[in-house]
């Protein structure tokens, strides 16, 4: 796997989406999933009642606001699990990420996309997630080293 692979696979294990289920998951509606994938289903969350609120959907836990500007901006024509891997993979580029990924610097590529997924180490939102040194663990797995 190469490492903007294996970035995105460590996302979704620190998202709770690496299962086979992961494309169709809702936030925090207690592991509920979506039935289709014709388009985001953009339901307000409140996650485990404590008044933080989400429409975080699918492996990589798109927001309603998010998803629909990379729909737009790659055409993507629904939420599948390749359309949700494009954008997934072009908000990366985007961040800054990958440049960092391609030169194997993992932290500096964690700092980029913190800002945009709560469950990478450094993110700002304060969503429990694994350390730093996990979460380099875990890339490190699906890198193959």
């Amino acid at each position: 796997m190469n490492p903007v692979e294996a970035f995105l696979m460590t996302i979704r294990f620190s998202e709770g989406t690496e299962d086979s289920n992961g494309y169709r998951r809702i936030v925090g509606l207690n592991r509920a999933l979506i039935n289709d994938f014709v388009k985001h289903p953009n339901i307000l969350v409140d996650i485990n009642n404590l008044g933080i609120k989400s429409t975080a959907a699918g492996a990589y836990q798109f927001i309603f606001k998010t998803w629909e500007t990379y729909r737009v901006k790659l055409g993507l024509p629904d939420f599948s699990p390749e359309s949700q891997d494009k954008a997934a993979h072009q908000l990366l580029i985007d961040c800054g990420a990958v440049d960092f990924l391609i030169g194997g610097d993992i932290v500096s590529a964690m700092v980029k996309a913190g800002r945009e997924w709560a469950s990478v180490p450094g993110a700002s939102s304060g969503q429990v997630h694994l350390t730093a040194q996990q979460w380099i663990r875990q890339f490190h797995i699906y890198l193959g080293g």
